[in-house]
């Protein structure tokens, strides 16, 4: 968040409505689909609400989804549509959520079916061919990327240079030291475009 004002021109109009001089914050903005190429870091702890931001994604794909033929042209390149959006999962998570359905993208706060949206992968070359098998998919999610191998960077980085094509990674980056997770962090921390930190309430009872 920032404490200055994003717009002097709203702060100027919110004063002229009664509104004493305030500190105008960034909001929670809804996902911007026209934007090509990028490859958005999301971090934080665990529990900050990295997989609930991949939710809010995906529900925004779903009113993306509904806007005219004519939308199409802003949001896709190559015939991938930056609207479609595709979960990607650790083979390792297929058990995790036992009481959800398979297709769920599970969080603290719920769930989201996604239907045949969603694959359970083990390396970057999975994820390959998974992008290789649905060409029309515009925007992936890739959940806990540094837990696969190094290669998957490079992957992404071709993939969304040549295509266009979105990816985003909620994942940790640094281990309890603070230091970089393992090499795939740092190669996707040096390739990455957009970074969006979370934080997380401390569960200590004096904090």
């Amino acid at each position: 968040m920032q404490n200055i004002p994003l717009d002097p021109n709203a702060s100027v109009f919110l004063q002229s409505i009664g509104l004493p001089r305030v500190n105008l914050h960034h909001p929670f903005n809804h996902f911007d689909f026209s934007r090509e190429g990028r490859r958005i870091l999301v971090i934080g702890p665990m529990g900050s609400g990295k997989t609930e931001y991949s939710s809010r994604v995906w529900r925004d794909s779903l009113v993306a989804r509904t806007k005219s033929a004519a939308r199409a042209r802003s949001t896709t390149r190559q015939g991938a549509d930056r609207r479609e959006v595709f979960f990607i999962r650790s083979s390792l998570d297929r058990g995790r959520f036992p009481d959800y359905p398979d297709d769920a993208l599970a969080f603290r706060g719920g769930y989201e079916r996604l239907g045949d949206r969603i694959a359970f992968i083990r390396d970057s070359f999975e994820l390959e061919e998974t992008i290789r098998r649905n060409p029309g998919i515009g925007t992936w999610i890739i959940d806990e990327a540094s837990f696969y191998d190094e290669r998957l960077a490079y992957v992404v980085s071709r993939e969304s240079e040549e295509r266009g094509l979105v990816f985003i990674f909620p994942t940790l980056i640094l281990n309890f030291r603070r230091e970089i997770f393992n090499a795939t962090a740092r190669l996707i921390l040096d390739t990455c475009t957009d970074v969006f930190p979370l934080t997380a309430y401390c569960e200590h009872p004096d904090c």
